[in-house]
């Protein structure tokens, strides 16, 4: 088709026809790890007196349910909105079982997607092994956690540090938001952390084996917005209600970056922002076609087809 210049009619079915295809989830394995930032947790050493249902058991199988998160959003058509607080979560038995849900799930090492109705499961911020990851293996990382957030849901990567920044000295047995506070009051700190904890401060819901710690922790955050939050629940509900452009474009532009082999130049981020931005703002509600995660993957094929075209 692309020889005989008929690719362009025909890129959605094109793009339609690999997503059905088996080998799609050889491409959601690689582009979870990349845009998620899963290395992180293949390296990472918990301490298992701390956390000892993350075993060498568990860990495969969350190390798989991100990837097979990503391939069910795209090949059911979801909305933005799911990357984020889906009412599904996709787990095989040993997933659920790390989860709560192991009395809910009887298919062995196939992961299927399982109603959850709880407010501490569903979309990409609650997946265990990006929370794990994101931590020293004793204690969770909020600075870790914002700086994700920021450069991979929101598309709003914080500056980098300069090169004159002094050491800190050793405040590890201070509180948690006394110390982050001192951090941000260094010469040269502040621009950064200003952008990176409050987004990693509403992740303290989940302790460093990414399981949810309800009511034992202080996770209220002011946003950057200026929105000030309580809990890991209203987060995720104003993320959804006032982020949700960002977040899509977030997701289309780590997508194209993907399949370019580059970033995208300003001229082509206008053109993914304005997509994802708009896409949102003209639907009356989420579950409109314009504002689903790959509008019939119109909005992903056509976005990387225009980064790929010559």
């Amino acid at each position: 088709l692309a020889a005989t210049g008929a690719l362009r009619a025909s890129l959605v079915a094109e793009v339609d026809r690999m997503i059905d295809d088996p080998r799609f989830a050889g491409f959601a394995d690689a582009f979870a790890t990349e845009w998620l930032g899963l290395d992180r947790f293949d390296v990472v050493d918990t301490d298992r007196t701390r956390h000892p249902r993350l075993t060498a058991h568990a860990k495969p199988s969350l190390r798989e349910q991100p990837a097979r998160l990503l391939e069910h959003l795209v090949r059911t058509d979801a909305p933005v909105a799911d990357l984020i607080d889906g009412a599904s979560v996709v787990v095989d038995e040993i997933a659920a079982d790390y989860l709560g849900l192991g009395e809910r799930v009887e298919s062995g090492f196939d992961f299927v997607a399982v109603p959850h109705a709880r407010a501490d499961l569903g979309g990409v911020l609650t997946l265990p092994a990006v929370l794990a990851g994101l931590s020293d293996g004793r204690e969770p990382n909020p600075v870790k956690r914002g700086a994700w957030l920021a450069r991979k849901i929101v598309a709003r990567p914080p500056p980098d540090p300069p090169p004159n920044v002094p050491k800190l000295e050793d405040l590890t047995t201070l509180p948690l938001r006394e110390r982050l506070a001192r951090h941000r009051s260094a010469p040269g700190c502040t621009a950064c952390h200003e952008g990176i904890d409050p987004w990693g401060l509403s992740l303290e819901a989940f302790d460093a084996a990414g399981r949810f710690r309800d009511g034992a922790v202080d996770a209220a955050t002011r946003l950057p917005d200026g929105v000030e939050t309580a809990d890991f629940a209203s987060f995720r509900a104003h993320l959804r209600a006032a982020w949700l452009g960002d977040v899509g474009f977030s997701f289309l532009r780590h997508l194209a970056t993907y399949a370019a082999g580059r970033p995208p130049s300003p001229a082509e981020e206008r053109v993914l922002r304005e997509s994802a931005e708009g896409a949102v703002l003209r639907g009356e509600g989420l579950d409109r076609k314009s504002t689903r995660l790959n509008s019939s993957h119109a909005n992903i094929s056509y976005a990387v087809f225009c980064l790929k075209k010559k």
